[in-house]
């Protein structure tokens, strides 16, 4: 899972790096919880006429009306910060810098991974408490709504104790959630032997409710956002089977009318283009260039169409990041093979894209990790109705794992060889406590002389 709920202190909208929705919007973003239920009321679309959108415009598959959006998203990508944002660029076709490097970086791992430093290998990489720092866009869902059950928890009125719903809100979903809304949305009922809906031809409120009606019991997800029968909708962990892998279930409970929150929901219900925050190619490698080394970011968009867009200091880097470290660094072996060859540990200097190299006689320095706030838990109470509004106050933080540097070696297999050579000089053996050379070969020249004198007196 990535993201976890954050119900108190304004949700994920108040988490570092995320960038769902737009600033100033009053909606409270929330993911659906992976281990415990969530509950909402999905707001249908008013019209400015006073009506209401139908819950569908038509039976063909996925053509549903504007109370759901699906986007694409990268969701707590990066190795040096992290970004919760949607990719797309409204109007430009091809594929944005964020998709481009992360099918650039996954691909290279799944397919050629000693194409790369072993570092970024380990971005494509996850586990059950730690999301991969990398992977590829998906898309996700959004709905308009109110929220009942946030991580398992009833919301709650702080003051009063009472339960009370939060509006508005902002649910996001995983792929796994659309999945399932657009299946159970477009399967429909094999008994229903009712009315069509081209059978409807009042253009009005009374038409649409009729339309409402129709399409609530052609398809097995029900009615799940009209003003006068929509429902409470359970999003539930739907555990592995033999056929299938775990998975975001949807079930759709109690009626809840709008009735008198009609007037509320006209008031904070707000077109998508205005809701959510969309960035620019140039918004997106700033993303990129603060979270991963800029090395990274010149080797998956140096040679495409966004080269133009890069700083000057990013281009040309991941080329002199090869050259540096040509003969010292082999992509993709392991620290160990590394330091046998004289490879170097990579050091990154704050708020820029080169390497340096680390003092040779000094211990690399091991990161602490992180303090996380810790959880809060607030005892859960029995749902009534719509209430007043209130907050929650629950909080569950998501821990990271950081992993300790590895030992100093030399730089490079010339370096290291300089200080083997130089361990075998003259002046390091008198050092040492051996003999000297030189001293050595000069009673050696003496002796000989010695002999030869004595050799001619003789004769």
């Amino acid at each position: 899972m990535g993201f976890k709920d954050r119900v108190s202190g304004g949700g994920l909208d108040k988490v570092e790096g995320f960038m769902i929705k737009m600033p100033g919007m009053p909606h409270r973003t929330q993911l659906a919880s992976w281990e415990k239920n969530t509950r909402l009321r999905v707001f249908p679309m008013p019209l400015a006429s006073g009506g209401w959108q139908s819950m569908r415009n038509s039976v063909e598959n996925d053509d549903f009306g504007d109370a759901v959006i699906a986007e694409p998203c990268c969701r707590k990508m990066g190795a040096l910060e992290q970004f919760t944002y949607i990719t797309r660029i409204p109007g430009q076709d091809g594929e944005d810098p964020t998709t481009k490097m992360c099918k650039a970086i996954v691909t290279t791992v799944d397919n050629s991974p000693h194409d790369l430093p072993r570092e970024w290998c380990d971005w494509a990489k996850g586990s059950r408490s730690r999301s991969a720092k990398i992977s590829k866009v998906q898309n996700c869902i959004f709905f308009q709504c109110a929220m009942f059950t946030v991580n398992g928890e009833d919301c709650i009125d702080r003051q009063t104790g009472q339960p009370s719903p939060k509006l508005p809100a902002l649910l996001m979903g995983t792929i796994s959630l659309l999945m399932t809304f657009s299946r159970m949305g477009n399967t429909q009922v094999q008994t229903y032997a009712g009315p069509r809906p081209s059978s409807v031809m009042d253009q009005t409120d009374n038409g649409r409710k009729q339309l409402d009606k129709i399409y609530a019991d052609m398809f097995t997800l029900g009615d799940w956002c009209s003003p006068e029968n929509g429902r409470i909708m359970r999003i539930h962990q739907v555990p592995q089977t033999a056929e299938t892998k775990p998975h975001y279930g949807i079930e759709m409970q109690d009626v809840l009318p709008l009735g008198p929150m009609e007037t509320r929901v006209r008031e904070v219900w707000t077109p998508w283009d205005q809701l959510l925050r969309y960035h620019t190619a140039e918004e997106q490698i700033g993303y990129l260039c603060r979270a991963f080394p800029l090395e990274a970011v010149d080797f998956a968009l140096g040679r495409s169409e966004y080269e133009g867009l890069l700083p000057s200091h990013v281009r040309g880097s991941w080329q002199r990041l090869q050259q540096q470290m040509s003969g010292a660094w082999t992509p993709g072996l392991p620290g160990a093979a590394q330091q046998q060859m004289g490879g170097q540990q990579q050091t990154r200097i704050p708020g820029a894209g080169r390497l340096q190299q680390p003092p040779q006689q000094q211990p690399p320095q091991q990161q602490p990790p992180q303090q996380q706030p810790p959880q809060q838990q607030q005892q859960a109470v029995g749902y009534t109705s719509w209430g007043n509004g209130g907050l929650s106050d629950m909080d569950e933080t998501e821990e990271e794992q950081v992993q300790p540097a590895g030992p100093q070696v030399p730089p490079t297999p010339s370096a290291f060889a300089g200080k083997m050579n130089a361990a075998n000089t003259p002046d390091a053996a008198v050092t040492s406590g051996a003999v000297d050379p030189a001293a050595l070969a000069s009673t050696l020249n003496m002796l000989k002389q010695a002999q030869e004198n004595n050799g001619r007196a003789g004769s």
